[in-house]
């Protein structure tokens, strides 16, 4: 699925996604996901000189039945856990996998010549209370009110954080984003406004 085409600038920052993060095989497991076969943006791009140009890296978290999304500001030098339960507790953990796995990547993919900041990742400003999120972002966190709609908040922190828009959907908006994003799906391309896809179609 594509998403429509826009001329990259500040409203547009690029970003890196990662396959979803499995919480307890981070790290060696997912290795194969950064080889410059799996993140060619092009036949003369490498991984190293992506990393370089992005200020996003967002990541999908499964926690067995629960879907949440890292977001690795790579400018701001923020660790962002976005959490729909906000409560629940593994946040931490999982931040401390995100790290090592950053520092793992930097020291073995060379990345410290692009982004020398990473060398000092374990020290970023880590983000997973209500408190801290709101202190980093400037808005709030949507969270759910019901035991399965954590993949849909999921998507709308990735797009809403790949768009830099504040999020503005809650748990009314979440029937209207199952059928909408159905019929993208089937479309097979996205609006590159994710705060359209909450508008009834």
């Amino acid at each position: 699925m594509e998403r429509a085409s826009a001329t990259r600038d500040s409203a547009n920052p690029r970003n890196m996604g990662g396959q979803h993060l499995l919480r307890d095989k981070i790290g060696q497991p997912v290795g194969r996901w950064t080889t410059e076969r799996a993140l060619r943006r092009g036949p003369t791009l490498d991984y190293t000189s992506v990393l370089g140009e992005c200020e996003l890296v967002l990541l999908p978290v499964h926690m067995g039945r629960h879907w949440t999304v890292v977001c690795v500001d790579l400018d701001k030098q923020h660790l962002l856990y976005l959490n729909s339960i906000v409560h629940l507790p593994g946040g931490e953990r999982v931040m401390e996998h995100v790290v090592q796995w950053m520092e793992t990547e930097a020291m073995e993919k060379g990345l410290l010549a692009v982004r020398p900041a990473l060398a000092n990742v374990r020290h970023w400003k880590q983000c997973h209370t209500a408190v801290d999120l709101m202190e980093a972002l400037q808005f709030e966190v949507p969270q759910q009110h019901t035991s399965d709609d954590c993949g849909i908040f999921a998507i709308m922190y990735l797009a809403y954080m790949c768009a830099k828009r504040p999020f503005d959907f809650s748990q009314q908006h979440m029937e209207t984003l199952r059928r909408n994003l159905l019929a993208f799906i089937k479309r097979g391309s996205l609006p590159l406004d994710p705060s359209t896809w909450i508008l009834a179609q």
